[in-house]
């Protein structure tokens, strides 16, 4: 019999923390929970066998997600780590090769990204709404992530829209749409496609070393496309109109239930003015 990834589930608020187990559960992982920072690093160092671990940020007093991932991937080392948080201090923490997902957050979301980290086929995912033209479930991916150092020098900005549009081809072959903004301070970017070809790209996207602060704002089930007709468009991040922008940044400093709507908002607009 196949053992069962084991997940290693922090969150404070009861509520969350048994609704996100539940789906972790009926995706096939199995959970260990912990309801506090003290309680996670004493879970810790009692188990060794946990494959990947999901951890809200703020965990009332005493230690807090920061730390506990610290200490999960001092002794479990190359084991994926997964953030959650509504309000993050302490940003520069954020381990290398993780994914970050603002709160308020699908459960589904995060089942799906474990899928993806941990290479877990386990059990089927839930049916996903199919495109009308295809029949073929979706998939669209939202996010908003920082330039490294290197990646605002202007060279490099120029060496990333250039491989964006070289990207085109290989997007079309794997049934990828989308747009990126590209700028100095922010990059935005949503892909839509089968679920599996999705997911591939994240995993490409969240090793590129010239982005950091990946946050996820939407990884779900699409009834279609918004972007049907571009393999990938290539904008800037300058052009998006200021009062928008503002708001994108806003919310991703401090996200709300309409960050995803902002980004694709302001993705929408770099496509309308390239028409």
């Amino acid at each position: 019999m196949q053992r069962l990834f084991r997940i290693f589930l922090v969150e404070d608020e009861d509520l969350v923390r048994n609704v996100a187990a539940q789906e972790l559960v009926d995706a096939g992982f199995e959970v260990v929970e912990a309801s506090s920072g003290h309680e996670a690093l004493r879970l810790l160092h009692a188990d060794d066998g946990l494959d990947a671990l999901f951890t809200d940020i703020r965990l009332g007093h005493g230690p807090d997600g920061w730390d506990v991932a610290a200490a999960f991937r001092a002794s479990h080392p190359e084991r994926p780590v997964i953030y959650a948080s509504g309000y993050a201090p302490g940003e520069h923490r954020r381990l290398s090769n993780s994914l970050f997902f603002p709160k308020p957050y699908r459960p589904s979301q995060i089942s799906g990204a474990l899928r993806l980290v941990l290479g877990a086929g386990l059990r089927e995912p839930a049916p996903q709404p199919a495109a009308p033209e295809t029949g073929v479930p979706l998939m669209r991916l939202t996010y908003m992530s920082r330039p490294t150092a290197s990646g605002r020098e202007p060279s490099a900005v120029q060496a990333m829209t250039r491989l964006a549009q070289q990207c085109q081809a290989l997007n079309r072959l794997s049934g990828l749409t989308g747009a990126l903004l590209v700028g100095e301070e922010w990059f935005i970017q949503v892909l839509e496609g089968e679920s599996t070809a999705v997911l591939g790209a994240l995993d490409r996207i969240n090793r590129d070393a010239r982005h950091e602060d990946l946050r996820i704002f939407e990884l779900t089930p699409a009834s279609g496309r918004m972007f049907g007709g571009w393999a990938m468009h290539v904008g800037r991040v300058e052009a998006v109109e200021p009062e928008l922008l503002w708001r994108c940044v806003e919310g991703f400093r401090h996200p709300g239930p309409r960050a995803a709507e902002l980004l694709i908002e302001a993705l929408t607009q770099s496509v309308r003015k390239a028409a």
